[in-house]
Order: structure tokens, then C-alpha cells, then sequence
């Protein structure tokens, strides 16, 4: 099944910048679990998408003001993304301390924490 990713990116963009960082943040909370399964490697590569995509449609609308700890992680993600296409059998496990702990991250941005 494949996303319709304009669709998405309306939707998520009509929402507050708050609680696009929180989605944000549930995102980076389901990449951490997938990463457990070997079974849902191709969820993982998903997830990466969702969440480089969504930091880049605040970048698009939010401009300046786009809190800029989320440019490393989008840089970050991107890494993780290609060096799962290149090694299909790389160790998860720092992605999911790292997609926990900027989930963290992404909570106290958006006011939740």
C-alpha cells in the first residue's frame, strides 16, 4: 500500500505547530517499538519517512522559527534510512534509544513535558 504523502502533508500541516510536534513525537515512539521486531524492518523504513517528512513540512511553513534541534535529527534519520538500504541486517538498537530520546525531545518543544 502506498501513502498518499500530499494528502498527509495537508492534514499535518493544518494542525498547530504543538501538535505537529507532538504527532512528531508519537512517530519517533513507534520507530523506537518497530525497531524490536525484526519482522517489521520495512515499518522502520516507513517511520524513518514519516518522521524526515514531517520535519521538513514544519521547515516549509514554519520557516526561522522552526525549533532547530530538529534539523539534526532530520539530518540524523536520513542517515539511519540509508544505511538500513544498504545493510538490511544493521543493529536497531541505538536508532531506538535515539528515537525515544528525541521523542522526549520533540514533547518538551511542543509544550507537553
Amino acid at each position: 500500500m502506498t501513502r498518499d504523502w500530499n494528502a498527509a502533508r495537508q492534514r499535518y500541516l493544518s494542525d498547530p505547530m504543538s501538535v505537529r510536534l507532538g504527532n512528531l513525537a508519537s512517530t519517533l515512539t513507534r520507530l523506537a517499538s518497530a525497531t524490536q521486531r525484526t519482522s517489521q524492518r520495512l515499518i522502520v523504513v516507513q517511520l524513518l519517512r514519516e518522521c524526515i517528512y514531517f520535519i521538513e513540512w514544519n521547515g516549509l511553513q514554519a520557516g526561522a522559527s522552526l525549533p532547530a534541534s530538529l534539523v539534526p535529527l532530520q539530518v540524523e534519520l536520513a542517515r539511519w534510512s540509508r544505511r538500513l538500504s544498504l545493510q538490511p541486517n544493521l543493529e536497531l538498537g541505538p536508532l531506538a534509544r535515539y528515537a525515544s530520546e528525541q521523542a522526549q525531545q520533540a514533547l518538551q518543544m511542543a509544550g507537553y513535558l
